[in-house]
């Protein structure tokens, strides 16, 4: 049986290459060189463009120009690695603020879904069975992960989740009281529930520097890494789900 190799379409994929190797605001053709030669390493990928010497006007076949360079290379991976790629190279600090960067990364995300990460994927599914009897908590989690699908409000979708977390923790525990002065009730329904000491304080501490990272970047504004946005999603799928199979 031969197995399909899922590629992006060529639409898009020259949409991508114009924004990133754009003459004035992208990448020179040393750097995309550099970059997919390093990606054709990991992947065990050859590409057609590995020297920028082939970019020069005297050099034979001629490449045209770096934004036809960046376009052979990537033909050459399969879709998830241009994904990677893609957004590795837009997460350049010389690129990372080019507003038209940000608009190709949120097509992207529309287009092919945010992020590739089986597990974390593995992890929403699963929250989502638990979480659908607790219907303020489930609708606010699926905002969140709206938000994030489109990869767009990085902050909202931070928010959104402590939310969804707080009013789990409000309809678990029968009270109305806000996610920061929940854990003395807590602790005693998880003592009650006979879960260990050694948990309880584990679980303490997730949920302090859970606080403690959602009202830096939250309260203050600041810009959020991908991958940080993946992880408190993942922290919140490990703590609802611990909190419904233990309180319900």
């Amino acid at each position: 049986m031969v197995t399909e190799v899922r590629l992006m379409d060529n639409a898009f994929l020259g949409y991508a290459c114009d924004v990133l190797a754009d003459t004035g605001k992208g990448l020179t053709g040393s750097e995309i060189v550099k970059y997919c030669n390093r990606f054709a390493i990991d992947y065990n990928v050859r590409i057609p463009v590995d020297d920028v010497k082939m970019l020069q006007m005297n050099h034979k076949p001629q490449i045209p120009n770096k934004r036809t360079a960046l376009k052979m290379n990537l033909e050459t991976f399969e879709l998830q690695q241009q994904i990677e790629i893609i957004r590795f190279l837009s997460e350049l600090p010389e690129l990372k603020d080019n507003e038209d960067i940000k608009e190709l990364i949120n097509k992207m995300n529309v287009r092919f879904g945010l992020s590739d990460n089986q597990e974390l994927k593995k992890g929403i599914n699963e929250t989502k069975h638990w979480l659908e009897k607790y219907p303020k908590s489930f609708k606010v989690y699926n905002e969140a992960l709206d938000k994030y699908g489109k990869g767009v409000f990085q902050r909202n979708v931070l928010d959104d989740m402590r939310l969804s977390l707080e009013l789990l923790l409000k309809d678990l525990l029968n009270n109305d009281a806000s996610l920061e002065n929940q854990w003395k009730i807590l602790r005693k329904r998880l003592k009650d529930e006979n879960v260990s000491k050694e948990i309880s304080n584990v679980f303490e501490k997730i949920l302090s520097y859970y606080g403690d990272y959602q009202n830096q970047y939250i309260k203050h504004n600041d810009n959020v890494k991908e991958n940080e946005i993946e992880l408190i999603i993942s922290q919140t799928n490990t703590i609802m789900q611990f909190l419904i199979k233990t309180l319900s």
